[in-house]
Protein backbone atom coordinates (compact mmCIF):
# COMPACT_ATOMS: atom_id res chain seq x y z
CA UNK A 1 0.00 0.00 0.00
CA UNK A 2 1.40 3.18 -1.05
CA UNK A 3 1.53 6.60 0.74
CA UNK A 4 -0.84 8.38 -1.26
CA UNK A 5 -3.11 5.38 -0.51
CA UNK A 6 -2.45 5.17 3.25
CA UNK A 7 -2.98 9.52 3.39
CA UNK A 8 -6.13 9.25 1.22
CA UNK A 9 -7.63 6.46 3.67
CA UNK A 10 -6.77 8.42 6.84
CA UNK A 11 -8.27 11.30 5.42
CA UNK A 12 -11.34 9.80 4.25
CA UNK A 13 -11.70 8.14 7.97
CA UNK A 14 -11.37 11.72 9.34
CA UNK A 15 -14.00 13.20 7.40
CA UNK A 16 -16.26 10.81 8.70
CA UNK A 17 -15.20 10.05 12.09
CA UNK A 18 -13.88 13.12 13.22
CA UNK A 19 -10.28 13.99 15.13
CA UNK A 20 -10.83 12.47 18.47
CA UNK A 21 -11.70 8.91 16.95
CA UNK A 22 -9.28 8.76 13.96
CA UNK A 23 -6.22 9.71 16.68
CA UNK A 24 -7.65 7.03 18.72
CA UNK A 25 -7.46 4.37 16.02
CA UNK A 26 -4.37 5.54 15.19
CA UNK A 27 -2.83 5.10 18.33
CA UNK A 28 -4.70 1.64 18.39
CA UNK A 29 -3.02 0.48 15.03
CA UNK A 30 0.67 1.88 16.25
CA UNK A 31 0.12 -0.50 19.75
CA UNK A 32 -1.32 -3.63 17.36
CA UNK A 33 2.19 -3.17 15.36
CA UNK A 34 4.30 -2.90 18.04
CA UNK A 35 3.03 -5.57 20.59
CA UNK A 36 0.99 -8.04 17.38
CA UNK A 37 2.94 -11.09 19.30
CA UNK A 38 0.60 -11.72 22.39
CA UNK A 39 2.84 -14.31 24.24
CA UNK A 40 4.50 -13.35 27.82
CA UNK A 41 6.82 -15.23 29.26
CA UNK A 42 6.46 -15.09 33.19
CA UNK A 43 9.63 -15.64 35.31
CA UNK A 44 10.48 -15.86 38.92
CA UNK A 45 13.54 -16.72 40.49
CA UNK A 46 12.61 -19.00 43.21
CA UNK A 47 15.78 -19.15 44.76
CA UNK A 48 15.67 -15.34 45.93
CA UNK A 49 11.62 -15.81 47.08
CA UNK A 50 11.56 -15.33 51.07
CA UNK A 51 7.90 -15.73 51.37
CA UNK A 52 6.06 -18.35 53.38
CA UNK A 53 4.68 -21.22 51.27
CA UNK A 54 0.50 -19.84 50.54
CA UNK A 55 -1.69 -22.50 52.45
CA UNK A 56 -3.31 -24.22 49.98
CA UNK A 57 -7.00 -25.73 50.01
CA UNK A 58 -7.53 -28.98 50.59
CA UNK A 59 -8.94 -29.98 46.99
CA UNK A 60 -5.83 -28.85 45.43
CA UNK A 61 -2.42 -30.49 45.52
CA UNK A 62 0.83 -29.54 43.68
CA UNK A 63 3.08 -32.14 42.22
CA UNK A 64 6.61 -31.47 41.53
CA UNK A 65 8.41 -33.27 38.52
CA UNK A 66 11.88 -32.88 38.85
CA UNK A 67 13.37 -35.31 35.60
CA UNK A 68 11.21 -36.63 32.78
CA UNK A 69 11.22 -40.00 33.74
CA UNK A 70 9.24 -38.87 36.76
CA UNK A 71 6.54 -38.10 33.91
CA UNK A 72 3.36 -41.13 33.71
CA UNK A 73 2.46 -41.49 30.21
CA UNK A 74 -0.95 -39.95 31.08
CA UNK A 75 0.90 -36.40 32.47
CA UNK A 76 2.73 -36.52 28.90
CA UNK A 77 0.15 -36.76 26.73
CA UNK A 78 -2.36 -34.42 28.47
CA UNK A 79 0.46 -31.70 28.33
CA UNK A 80 0.92 -32.63 24.42
CA UNK A 81 -2.14 -33.14 23.08
CA UNK A 82 -2.64 -29.94 22.16
CA UNK A 83 0.69 -28.93 20.35
CA UNK A 84 2.99 -30.74 17.88
CA UNK A 85 3.37 -33.71 20.10
CA UNK A 86 6.73 -34.57 18.43
CA UNK A 87 8.16 -30.95 19.19
CA UNK A 88 6.56 -30.82 22.43
CA UNK A 89 7.67 -33.70 23.67
CA UNK A 90 11.15 -32.76 22.73
CA UNK A 91 11.16 -29.47 23.91
CA UNK A 92 9.88 -30.65 27.47
CA UNK A 93 13.01 -33.56 27.39
CA UNK A 94 15.26 -30.60 26.70
CA UNK A 95 14.47 -28.42 29.06
CA UNK A 96 14.50 -31.21 32.05
CA UNK A 97 17.75 -31.88 30.60
CA UNK A 98 18.34 -28.22 31.75
CA UNK A 99 17.36 -28.13 35.13
CA UNK A 100 13.86 -27.26 34.97
CA UNK A 101 11.06 -28.61 37.36
CA UNK A 102 7.40 -29.00 36.42
CA UNK A 103 5.02 -28.21 38.69
CA UNK A 104 1.25 -29.34 38.27
CA UNK A 105 -1.67 -28.22 40.53
CA UNK A 106 -4.35 -31.14 40.54
CA UNK A 107 -7.79 -30.46 41.54
CA UNK A 108 -9.76 -32.97 43.69
CA UNK A 109 -13.03 -33.66 41.91
CA UNK A 110 -14.44 -35.66 44.89
CA UNK A 111 -16.77 -33.45 47.36
CA UNK A 112 -16.08 -33.39 50.64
Amino acid sequence: MGISTLISRLRAYYTGHGFGVTIRRAGLQVRRALFSNRMVVFYCEVAKQTTAPANIPNFLKVERKRGFAELSSQDLQEMTSFWDATLTHRNIKERFDEGAHHRALLVSTRAG
